[in-house]
């Protein structure tokens, strides 16, 4: 029997923004984020990547939703290949208060709910 990929069950949504940042969504499988321990913290690129998770330049794992840790929180600077690296390196340092206070509009559909991305109660 031939061995299925995890990679090929990923599912990537819709882009959506804000002012300042572009931002999708991977949701992994549940038993494989739960087997690769994934959402216990943030990933860097080659982790993700490591993963499967097939994204163009430019994306960072920003936040985690605790209870949903299979879905990966992507962002990335607006227009990010026309900037220098220097600003955007910058601009990708989102403050805590900023993801604590916005809720992100989705444009599509999305499985992720609206509300406090970083995971605190009581908002």
């Amino acid at each position: 029997m031939a061995r299925i990929d995890p990679a090929d069950e990923f599912d990537y949504s819709f882009y959506y923004a804000d002012d300042k940042f572009e931002y999708r969504h991977v949701i992994l499988p549940r038993r494989f984020a739960r087997e690769n321990h994934v959402g216990n913290r943030l990933l860097h690129e080659s982790e993700w990547k490591r993963l499967g998770v097939r994204m163009s330049r430019g994306w960072t794992n920003y936040a985690i939703h605790p209870p949903e840790k299979h879905i990966l929180l992507f962002k990335r600077l607006k227009n990010f290949p026309s900037l220098p690296a220097h600003v955007q390196e910058t601009y990708m340092q989102t403050s805590e208060e900023d993801i604590r206070t916005k809720n992100y509009q989705y444009q599509q559909h999305s499985r992720v709910p609206l509300g406090d991305i970083t995971g605190r109660t009581g908002y």
